[in-house]
């Protein structure tokens, strides 16, 4: 996850930044929330990010890293090399987060659109 001031730029033109911050706070919380029930861990490069993953029950993986998928890169390999053997890499911005602990037990890559095909 990136920081919440940093996120959802693509609204500048709905939102201010106050705004986007926000929704991307309620988005993430809701996520977090949903996945309460198993180990949860929050791929990062912010302290702030870091802080809010701890006062919600998850574990930070920070890095200095730059960038979605070097970040998840980091936080997955840490994973594995604590003898993880099934990783979910769930967006911190899903709309409707209800039903990710059902797919936590499947097998093989699971794929979350972001909106109804």
């Amino acid at each position: 996850m990136k920081a919440f001031t940093a996120s959802k730029s693509r609204l500048n033109s709905v939102l201010d930044p106050g705004e986007r911050a926000a929704l991307a706070e309620k988005l993430a919380t809701a996520v977090i929330h949903a996945l309460d029930s198993v180990p949860t861990y929050v791929a990062c490069e912010d302290d702030s990010i870091a802080e809010w993953a701890t006062s919600h029950g998850a574990t930070p993986l920070r890095t200095s890293e730059l960038g979605l998928n070097r970040v998840v890169r980091h936080g997955v390999f840490k994973l594995v090399g604590e003898q993880f053997h099934r990783v979910m890499i769930v967006h911190a911005d899903l709309a409707d987060p209800r039903h990710l602990p059902g797919l936590i037990q499947r097998d093989g890559i699971v794929l979350v659109p972001d909106r109804r095909l």
